[in-house]
């Protein structure tokens, strides 16, 4: 809502704070979002994928100048706009304009040539490009439509999130006491775990199941083949509940613990490959994401749907989705027998 329409900066201005002090506030405010956005932009494109930026010495400038200008820009257009909806014309407006600019730019930084001379050749309608594509590989002739490497990434990213979930519930059940009278029934510590970590996996692949269906159904993925696909979610499904168990083994407080797994299984997820594809990555990701189990769920579902695999393509995913599920279980049950000895 615009301040106006809200009435704020009538109230605002009614307080003993000159105008000047808020339009410059106002303008600090936009200054340190713009200078956070662009700061991350530039340290994340240059750890993380290997971007050249040029000299530090030169970028820093760029950065301050960009970051001045859309404050300015922002302020100009939030003075000018007396309704939402106008805000939102000039601001599209605006947005187009400087992505022409910022095209005319580099182009004349690239090719050297006049800048009126490159505003000319963009203002005229391109010509129509012929693209050829061939199909290549194992799966040559399958034709996935565009939801079939979106729908696997999304079930693996939101599949693991829900089931790290289950960590809050093993921190409360430690805290309250339930293990340690557990631990002194004939079940035990890993019989009461090995329950819990059923429940969860049920309700793992219960979510798996409900995103197949509605991906087969509504946005017609073919999720390849039946066997190796149900063993492929299983065996993601597990690992999920495993890495549940060791959360809520290290957990101290409920809270903190439900507040924390989400933001883990995205960046887990963001590495092994469910946001952005894999082939994007530079080497020294690319070899960090092989230890995450989203990178095998990832190349699995790849080899089932695009390449139009079996079993025997998927066999080194499921082993290694295995392997990391025994692992983090045994983890879990060990930490909870070395916490109550």
């Amino acid at each position: 809502m615009n301040d106006r329409d809200a009435g704020i900066l009538d109230r605002i201005l009614a307080a003993p704070v000159r105008p000047g002090e808020l339009i410059a506030g106002r303008a600090l405010a936009v200054a340190a979002l713009g200078t956070s956005g662009l700061v991350t932009v530039w340290a994340v494109t240059t750890v993380a994928f290997g971007a050249h930026w040029g000299p530090t010495a030169g970028v820093l400038p760029v950065l301050v100048a960009t970051v001045l200008a859309i404050a300015g820009v922002t302020l100009v257009v939030a003075s000018l706009g007396r309704t939402e909806q106008q805000v939102g014309a000039l601001t599209g407006i605006v947005q187009d304009t400087a992505a022409t600019f910022t095209a005319t730019a580099v182009s004349a930084r690239l090719t050297g040539a006049p800048v009126a001379e490159i505003a000319r050749d963009l203002a005229r309608t391109a010509p129509p490009v012929a693209v050829a594509s061939r199909d290549v590989g194992a799966g040559a002739g399958v034709e996935p439509n565009r939801f079939s490497e979106v729908a696997p990434r999304n079930l693996i990213l939101f599949v693991f999130i829900n089931s790290l979930a289950s960590a809050a519930f093993i921190v409360s059940v430690r805290r309250c006491g339930v293990l340690h009278r557990a631990a002194s029934t004939r079940s035990g510590v890993p019989a009461l775990l090995a329950g819990l970590a059923l429940g969860w996996l049920v309700l793992a692949l219960a979510q798996s199941a409900l995103i197949v269906a509605v991906g087969a159904l509504a946005f017609g993925v073919d999720w390849g083949d039946p066997l190796a696909g149900g063993l492929l979610l299983l065996a993601f499904a597990g690992v999920g509940c495993g890495g549940g168990l060791v959360v809520g083994a290290i957990g101290r407080d409920p809270e903190r613990t439900s507040s924390i797994t989400p933001f883990v299984g995205i960046v887990l997820g963001a590495i092994g490959g469910c946001m952005v594809p894999l082939e994007f990555f530079p080497p020294a990701i690319d070899a960090v994401a092989h230890v995450t189990p989203h990178y095998w769920a990832v190349t699995g579902w790849e080899d089932l749907i695009i390449d139009g695999g079996g079993l025997a393509d998927v066999g080194v995913n499921l082993a290694v989705l295995a392997v990391m599920a025994v692992a983090l279980s045994a983890a879990a049950i060990l930490r909870h027998q070395l916490a109550r000895g």
